[in-house]
């Protein structure tokens, strides 16, 4: 692993289990803090606290450059919309985090936030569309 900042993204490599909670194996998050003892607290999507991991606990995930949405994907954010609406897109993204790549994470979210602030429609005859537009005008 190369060296760890704050931002990153990450995923566990095992489960980890702590006072505060615990996380399965695979679980995407986000470096929130580092520590001087080679501890970092990681942010996990759908968690209202930070949870302190070690380095040989995660290993860095790096963004894949997305191109295109992907049928698998608008499909979770389709169930994640129809479920629980599209008033907060934290709301929307905590409802199905687990299921996306977490190499797709980072994007993915972005999206979700460019989509909610833009206002435009959204659906399955125009959900490429929407990304194109969205990586031309929105990151």
């Amino acid at each position: 692993m190369s060296k760890i900042k704050k931002g990153d993204n990450i995923i566990t490599t095992q489960r980890v289990e702590r006072v505060c909670g615990s996380v399965n194996k695979g679980v995407a998050g986000v470096i929130d803090e580092i520590n001087g003892d080679g501890t970092y607290w990681v942010k996990f999507p759908g968690r209202a606290r930070t949870m302190k991991m070690r380095y040989d606990e995660m290993e860095q995930v790096k963004e894949t450059g997305m191109t295109q949405l992907g049928e698998r994907n608008y499909q979770l954010i389709s169930d994640a919309m129809k479920t629980v609406g599209f008033n907060d897109p934290d709301e929307t993204l905590e409802y199905s985090f687990e299921s996306f790549y977490c190499n797709e994470w980072e994007t993915i979210k972005s999206f979700i936030h460019w989509l909610h602030k833009s206002g435009r429609p959204f659906g399955s005859g125009n959900y490429e569309d929407r990304f194109s537009e969205y990586l031309k005008e929105g990151k």
